[in-house]
């Protein structure tokens, strides 16, 4: 019995971990950037109008363009895709995961010098996970 009650604080705590951290695949777990300017094929016309990530915190993110599902680039987009001068793709060592799955990889950016041209696509990194929520990828 005592066991029991010792063991019930535990339970407890473990049981509001879940509830609390929650699925990341529930909408109230993720933000939604929903920007068309994030698609790589995209070129900004004006340096003013370029994207900055460097205040978005760590967390689960579901991109979209136009309201459709987007997936981050797994290879180098061309310096000044994505609406940015410095566009992040992500570096897989394995392939996207499955349903209810996550792969982890590298988040890079991409950047190029302009007193030498030279293009260096991950001068920037960080560690990334991605988690197929079935229908969308955060």
């Amino acid at each position: 019995m005592e066991t029991r009650r010792a063991l019930l604080p535990w339970a407890v705590l473990a049981c509001w971990l879940v509830l609390a951290l929650g699925d990341p695949c529930a909408s109230s777990q993720y933000t939604v950037i929903d920007d068309f300017r994030r698609h790589p094929d995209y070129t900004s016309t004006s340096t003013k109008d370029w994207l900055c990530d460097r205040y978005l915190m760590p967390g689960w993110y579901r991109f979209q363009v136009n309201g459709s599902n987007a997936i981050v680039p797994t290879f180098c987009p061309n310096v000044t895709r994505c609406g940015t001068q410095a566009p992040v793709w992500i570096r897989l060592n394995d392939p996207m995961p499955s349903a209810g799955q996550d792969v982890v990889g590298e988040a890079c950016a991409a950047w190029i010098f302009p007193s030498t041209s030279t293009a260096v696509c991950c001068i920037l990194k960080s560690p990334a996970k991605i988690r197929n929520c079935g229908t969308y990828l955060i």
